[in-house]
């Protein structure tokens, strides 16, 4: 969550001459914005049970990833590196952070409206160029959304699990 997480860091090399410095400098340096996580690894979930259901989840975060890797368009995340070998249990996969979901989004612009709408209907306190921000964003979001749909369309790609949980800002 911050930078003093970091402090704990353990080395993974046994090689005596290694600076677990240079880790620490590393992520400090290059995976954090503002004291924020740049980045997100994305890896199947620790509750799975039985061989075969590890397994698929498995082979569905490695096609995500050979899908990821052959996308480039400003409205779908882009995946950073991989780890592990795909297929395997232990894969996976570093996705830039994503801080919010629409899902998330929704619920805060519901807000900001209930804010801004004044009493008595809006006839009262009615802040029109708050309002008018609100529905920009909402705007926006939407052609964002359908940008991308279309590129992946067009590439013969379908999107099995659309819904605002699932959609990044």
């Amino acid at each position: 969550e911050n930078i003093s997480d970091y402090d704990e860091l353990e080395s993974d090399h046994e090689d005596d001459a290694y600076d677990q410095n240079n880790t620490r400098g590393f992520m400090k340096d290059h995976c954090l914005r503002d004291g924020e996580a740049r980045y997100a690894v994305k890896r199947i979930r620790h509750d799975l049970v039985g061989e075969e259901e590890i397994t698929d989840a498995a082979i569905d975060l490695a096609r995500e990833a050979q899908f990821l890797a052959g996308l480039s368009h400003p409205n779908i995340i882009k995946i950073r590196g991989t780890s592990n070998i795909p297929g395997y249990p232990k894969f996976c996969i570093i996705l830039d952070r994503l801080y919010d979901t629409l899902e998330v989004q929704m619920l805060k612009w519901k807000e900001q409206v209930k804010r801004h709408q004044g009493k008595f209907k809006g006839l009262i306190g009615k802040k029109k160029e708050e309002l008018d921000k609100i529905w920009m964003a909402r705007l926006l979001a939407a052609y964002d959304l359908s940008h991308a749909m279309s590129y992946l369309h067009k590439r013969g790609i379908l999107h099995r699990d659309i819904k605002p949980a699932n959609i990044g800002l």
